[in-house]
């Protein structure tokens, strides 16, 4: 099992590249970064951001 929503985190960075590049038309550069980041890049490149990982974080039920 994944420890990350990193379904959620890319598109969560696609969302946050895309309305960036609006004004800042470099940021499409960041934008084809995350489109194709491996899980692992998506991590850093979120970091790099300022996001809080532990938001997507995978949260076990403790059943076991």
């Amino acid at each position: 099992m994944d420890d990350y929503d990193y379904d959620r985190l890319r598109r969560d960075l696609i969302d946050h590249f895309g309305t960036l590049a609006q004004i800042y038309p470099a940021a499409y550069l960041s934008l084809a970064r995350v489109e194709r980041a491996s899980n692992y890049e998506l991590l850093k490149i979120a970091a790099e951001e300022g996001y809080d990982l532990s938001d997507y974080e995978n949260q076990s039920l403790g059943l076991f």
